[in-house]
C-alpha cells in the first residue's frame, strides 16, 4: 500500500504470496483475516485487532512496527514465526499478554495498563523495553536480554518470577 495510507482487511484472505506493508503506511486487520502462510515484510505499521487468543505464525521482517489491540479482556498473543522486524511492538489494550518470541530487534512497548510480556519458558532477547507503571514482565526461570542500542528507554512496570518458576534473570 502507498505512503500515508492505511488498508483495512475485513475478509478471510487466503493468498499465499506474502504481505508487504510499505513505509509510512499501515494495514489494519483482525488476526484471522491475515493468511496463515507467506512472510510479512513490514516497513510501516501492522495493526492486529484481537478478539480472542491468537498466534501469528508468519515470519516478519522490515523496519516497521506491530500494534496489538485487544477486546479489553484477557487474551494472549504469540508471535510464532521468525521475527526480525525492528519497529516497536506495542501492546495497546488492557489485558493483552504477549507470549515469548518477540523480535530480537524490536522495542517492546507495554503501553496499556494491565499488559504483560511472559517469557513462557524460553530465554528471550528484545531490542528494548518500555511500559506503563501497571504493566508486567514475567521471567519465570528464564533470562530476558534487552539490547538498549537505541535511545534511553524507561520501563515503569514490574518484573517478577511470577508463578511460572523461580530464578529469572534480567540482563
Amino acid at each position: 500500500n502507498g505512503a500515508n495510507t492505511a488498508l483495512t482487511l475485513t475478509g478471510a484472505n487466503t493468498y499465499t504470496g506474502g504481505t508487504t506493508v510499505g513505509a509510512g503506511s499501515g494495514i489494519i486487520t483482525a488476526l484471522s483475516n491475515l493468511p496463515s502462510t507467506g512472510s510479512i515484510t513490514n516497513n510501516g505499521t501492522l495493526t492486529l485487532n484481537l478478539t480472542a487468543d491468537g498466534i501469528l505464525n508468519n515470519n516478519m521482517s522490515g523496519t516497521g512496527g506491530l500494534t496489538i489491540n485487544g477486546p479489553g479482556t484477557a487474551v494472549s498473543f504469540t508471535l510464532g514465526g521468525t521475527n526480525t522486524f525492528s519497529g516497536y511492538t506495542t501492546l495497546a489494550s488492557t489485558g493483552i499478554t504477549l507470549l515469548k518470541n518477540a523480535s530480537s530487534q524490536s522495542i517492546l512497548n507495554l503501553q496499556a495498563d494491565g499488559t504483560t510480556y511472559d517469557l513462557d519458558g524460553a530465554d528471550q532477547t528484545i531490542g528494548g523495553l518500555t511500559g506503563s507503571s501497571a504493566s508486567h514482565v514475567f521471567l519465570g526461570a528464564q533470562k530476558l536480554t534487552v539490547n538498549t542500542n537505541t535511545s534511553d528507554l524507561t520501563f515503569e512496570g514490574v518484573m517478577t518470577d511470577g508463578t511460572r518458576g523461580s530464578g529469572g534473570k534480567f540482563v
